[in-house]
């Protein structure tokens, strides 16, 4: 099958986590489980709870907590997390991730609990994720991704996709920031401040449907051009004080 998160499913839970299952493909998987594979690629386990998510065995992470919002916002579009593409090339490999979801939305976390499911599955018992790799940072997780997330979508952006429902990125005042002037299908204004490392398809999220639901692309400079790889970053995409204006796909 094509590519796809790999989820044990249940009805439970919203917001990013639910854009992030939303966006993942179940059918498309492999069975396995573990840490780390061959030739550098890691395998991450993240499992989701009500109020946060933990990777592996590591701390649990609150999904209100700014510092998370870049990762959860990664997933929620389809992509790989930076951190986890950065930990695999760190490793010697080529930034392949294999990642599995676990959806536990249905209750809180308990660290107790969290550890003691990490040995069984460790042991090879209790319940295993199934793992799904990917190659590279930025490369889409998800099989039928509709909005603004490769390259291969020629810039187009879909506001009524599921990953452009997903609040935006808050800005970590701690990390460069930008604001971006862009002028919308309907001739309005909007201001957004963002970091410069958050994806161009981040801008997607802070339009929302404030620009109706046609599809749109981005174009910026002069003459103006599409934005086609929206995986870029701000800073890469030379965006930083720019001005950006919609037009209709």
């Amino acid at each position: 099958g094509g590519s796809g998160l790999a989820v044990v499913p249940n009805q439970d839970g919203q917001g990013a986590s639910d854009a992030i299952f939303n966006l993942a493909d179940p059918s498309s998987a492999s069975g396995g489980s573990g840490s780390s594979g061959s030739g550098g690629e890691i395998r991450r386990t993240i499992t989701m709870y009500r109020s946060g998510f933990t990777v592996d065995n590591g701390p649990y992470r609150r999904l209100d907590d700014p510092a998370n919002a870049e990762f959860l916002t990664s997933l929620a579009r389809g992509l790989v997390p930076r951190e986890l593409s950065q930990e695999a090339a760190e490793n010697g490999g080529q930034g392949e991730v294999m990642i599995g979801l676990l959806d536990r939305r249905g209750e809180e976390y308990d660290p107790e609990r969290h550890a003691q499911r990490g040995e069984s599955r460790g042991r090879g018992g209790g319940e295993a994720p199934e793992f799904q790799s990917f190659s590279g940072e930025g490369q889409s997780l998800g099989a039928s991704s509709g909005g603004a997330t490769a390259s291969s979508t020629g810039g187009v952006i879909d506001p009524t996709s599921a990953e452009n429902s997903v609040n935006p990125p808050q800005v970590d005042s701690s990390r460069p920031s930008t604001s971006i002037a862009i002028r919308l299908l309907n001739g309005k204004r909007l201001v957004v401040k963002i970091n410069l490392d958050s994806p161009v398809s981040a801008l997607g999220q802070h339009i929302g449907t404030q620009a109706g639901e046609d599809r749109y692309v981005l174009t910026a400079g002069y003459p103006p051009a599409v934005i086609e790889d929206l995986g870029k970053t701000v800073e890469e995409a030379g965006l930083k004080g720019a001005q950006v204006v919609l037009k209709k796909a």
